[in-house]
Order: structure tokens, then C-alpha cells, then sequence
């Protein structure tokens, strides 16, 4: 068996807010939020769901999402991409939760540190790798099955809000971020995040089955 998924996304900001490009290592606390996050969604979807439909869908004005605290966003769909997604999490059956992979985490972290600095988008490197490329520098595939997908978030302000805007998935025909994130290809995930000089933020999950990290 060999599946290959990629999917990324992009927020557009309603206002100019700046450049900001340091690279970002990370802490464990971070991977464990992270981590947390998605196993939630991925192992109790129809909760999910709630958390979804309090934290997003009341604040939709047209096609402006306009959170208190929070940057205002321009969507391409409105409410209606979060309307599907809560509808979607809703019938969704349980998932497996995922184990974070060192290898993995190191694999998406490689690609925000080069973005960071760059301001490019995308699943591949300046130099042409691509995601399975980036997690066979830091692990190895099993010859005899194994599957690997990458989600990119850019301008997710945060943990929480990078993986509900995976799956509400804006202006993403196919929901392909929707439909990564709640695989049951997967047994482990890794994450990466970094400032980014365009979007402010980006978040990169990278996922796996029969992968080892070196």
C-alpha cells in the first residue's frame, strides 16, 4: 500500500499587519497542545463539532469571520464551508487517535524554517523535496506498506484554530485538509509552526504509517 496526500491552505487578513519571519523550534508543550488538539477532533468528532459551531459560526458577517480578539479574516465561502464542516463532524465516525513521530515533527518544522525566511508556500522545498522526501531525512518507510500526507495552514493564529480551519476547509473544493486530519490512513503525526512574512503564521502536519524515525 502506498498513499501520498497534500492539501494547504491559506487566510487572507482584512487588514496590513506587518511582516514577521523568525524561525520557530518549538517546545514540547507546544507538540503536546498540538497533539491533543487533533486527537480530539479525530476521536470525538461530534464534540468537535461544538467546539466548532461556539468558537467560529456565530461570528461570520458575510464573507468576513470576525472572532473578538482576533484578527478579521476575509473567507471565500462565509459560514457556509463552517456549516458543512459541523454537519460533517457531526456524522463522522470515531477515529484512531495518532502518536507523535520525532522524525515526523522534525520533517514539518524543516519546511516552516525554510518558509519562515523565504515567504514561499507549498509542499515543496526550494531544492524540490517533496513531503515523503523531507520524512526520509529524519526516519525511514517500510518498503512493504506505508502512506504519508501533509496539511499546511498559513495565518492560523493558533493550535486550536489551525486545526478547525483545516476542517472547515475554505475555499478548498475537494476538502482535502478536512479529509487528511481525518484519515484512518495514519498512525502517527508530526508539527511544525513558524512566523511567516506574508500570512503571519504557518502550521505544518505532516502524517505517516509505516514510518520509523532514525
Amino acid at each position: 500500500m502506498a498513499v501520498f496526500v497534500m492539501t494547504l491552505s491559506c487566510n487572507k487578513e482584512a487588514e496590513d499587519n506587518g511582516n514577521n519571519s523568525n524561525e520557530n523550534s518549538g517546545s514540547s508543550d507546544d507538540y503536546t497542545l498540538l497533539l491533543q488538539e487533533l486527537n480530539a477532533a479525530r476521536t470525538n468528532p461530534a464534540a468537535y463539532a461544538k467546539i466548532i459551531e461556539t468558537a467560529y459560526l456565530p461570528y461570520y458577517e458575510g464573507t468576513y469571520l470576525k472572532i473578538p480578539g482576533a484578527l478579521v479574516l476575509i473567507t471565500n465561502e462565509g459560514k457556509a464551508a463552517c456549516e458543512e464542516a459541523i454537519s460533517f463532524m457531526k456524522e463522522q465516525s470515531s477515529m484512531a487517535a495518532l502518536e507523535l513521530n520525532t522524525g515526523l515533527n522534525k520533517a514539518a518544522q524543516n519546511l516552516c524554517n525554510e518558509q519562515s525566511k523565504s515567504g514561499d508556500t507549498g509542499h515543496f522545498s526550494a531544492d524540490g523535496k517533496a513531503p515523503k522526501d523531507r520524512m526520509q531525512l529524519f526516519g525511514t518507510f517500510s518498503p512493504a506498506a506505508w502512506a504519508c500526507g501533509e496539511s499546511i495552514s498559513y495565518g492560523s493564529p493558533s493550535a486550536r484554530r489551525a486545526v478547525i480551519d483545516m476542517l472547515i476547509d475554505d475555499g478548498v473544493n475537494s476538502r482535502g485538509h478536512r479529509t487528511t486530519l481525518m484519515s484512518g490512513n495514519w498512525t502517527h503525526v508530526g508539527f511544525g509552526w513558524a512566523s511567516h512574512p506574508t500570512y503571519r503564521t504557518m502550521y505544518v502536519m505532516d502524517f505517516a504509517a509505516g514510518y520509523a524515525a532514525d
